[in-house]
Order: C-alpha cells, then structure tokens, then sequence
C-alpha cells in the first residue's frame, strides 16, 4: 500500500529558520533581525542598503509564496501553475504589457530607488539561497522558486493595483466610448463635478472645477482605437 504524506511533517519542514545567524557577503555591515511576540520580523541596518536588503530577506521569509503569486499573476505565467483554469487572467495581465512596462521604469527611475530594489532584491535571493524551508506550495507543485529580480516588486505592486483598483470600470467606460464616440459617451461619463467624495483625505469633496468629460475622453480615444 502507498504509504500516506506526512502533511504535520511536511509543514512543518516548510517554516523558515528565524533563530540561526548567516554569514553572508552582499550586506555592508551586520543586520540584525528579531520578531516581537506576534512574530513581525523587525530590521536593524547601519545602512539604507542593509535595511533594504534586511526586508527582502525577512519578506520573503514570511511571504515567498505569496510574492510567487503576485509576480506569476501580473506576468500573465498564472496558467504554469494552475493550468487552463488560468489562461483567461493570464492572457488580460499580458495585455497590460506589465512585463515590458516595469523594466522600462527600472530603468528610468531614480539612482536611489534603484539601489533600494537591488538591496531588496538580494535580500530575496539570499533567503533562497540559504534556507531549505520553502513554503509547502512549490512542494505540491514540485518546481522551485525563480530568482527574484529588481523590476519584480513594481510588476507586484502593478498587479496589485490593478487588481484592487478600478480597472473594470475604466474598461467599460472605454468600451462605451469606442462604441458610441467621445461625444455620445461624454453625455453619459459627465466627469467629475464638484462635491464628489475624493480618496484623500478621507470624508473630504471635490470642490474645484467640473472636470471636462469631452476633452478627457477625445484624449483617451487614440489609446483605445
């Protein structure tokens, strides 16, 4: 008879080490990490860069899988995990071109935020290279985590924007537009008129001028069309 998985043995084996110090070459000095009695991880640097690469490393401690998701999601890659019940979320992420988009902003962005994404990202690597305990997910699926890459945390924060955001409205609001024109849709989509609620700060209204719904959606059309 097959024998039975050890499910307790096997999540067991899956919880990081928090305890042992590493010895590694990527940080500029000591970092130390301890978690409070909930368990939140906090990092101590000498350095912005050790900092950053202190909260890879404690991130993907805690959230290797998640960050696997978030990152395979706004890749359109859902489906390698998943299979055809993911192609449909994978073929709308490729649409929105995040993978082309978010090395173009590496690459674009500030010196400094790019030192931060590297420390962060070597921080990442470091605790898959060192740890043995990967969460139990890449265990069932039998594959292993890729290394993280720089441009990665935007394609996460991307995706989840997208994903918590208004993305389905906009979508609608220009599928009416490209079926009805610009003038047609601007007597439906009014724009935003004064004493609408604003997002910041909160319980606070627009109160500035009617925004210009034609001009908004004549600009918008060559994206579309």
């Amino acid at each position: 008879m097959p024998t039975r998985p050890n499910i307790r043995h096997d999540l067991a084996s899956a919880l990081p080490d928090v305890v042992t110090a590493l010895y590694l070459d990527k940080p500029d000095d000591t970092i130390y990490i301890y978690r409070g009695p909930y368990g939140i991880p906090h990092v101590k640097a000498q350095s912005t860069h050790d900092a950053f690469f202190g909260q890879g490393f404690v991130t993907a401690q805690d959230r290797l899988w998640q960050m696997e998701v978030n990152r395979r999601r706004a890749y359109g890659r859902w489906a390698e995990f998943v299979g055809e019940e993911g192609l449909e979320k994978d073929i709308m992420m490729r649409k929105f071109q995040i993978g082309a988009t978010v090395k173009r902003d590496y690459e674009s962005v500030h010196a400094d935020t790019r030192a931060m994404l590297d420390a962060y990202t070597a921080g990442v690597n470091a605790f898959m290279d060192t740890s043995n305990a990967l969460p139990i997910e890449y265990h069932l699926l039998g594959v292993e985590p890729e290394r993280w890459q720089p441009w990665d945390a935007l394609a996460v924060f991307k995706v989840g924007f997208i994903m918590m955001g208004t993305f389905e409205g906009k979508l609608w609001r220009a599928k009416v537009m490209h079926e009805l024109g610009p003038e047609k849709a601007a007597r439906l989509l009014t724009g935003d008129q004064p004493g609408h609620l604003v997002i910041v700060p909160p319980g606070q209204v627009y109160d500035s001028a009617a925004l210009n719904a034609l001009e908004d959606l004549g600009q918008g059309l060559s994206a579309i069309a």
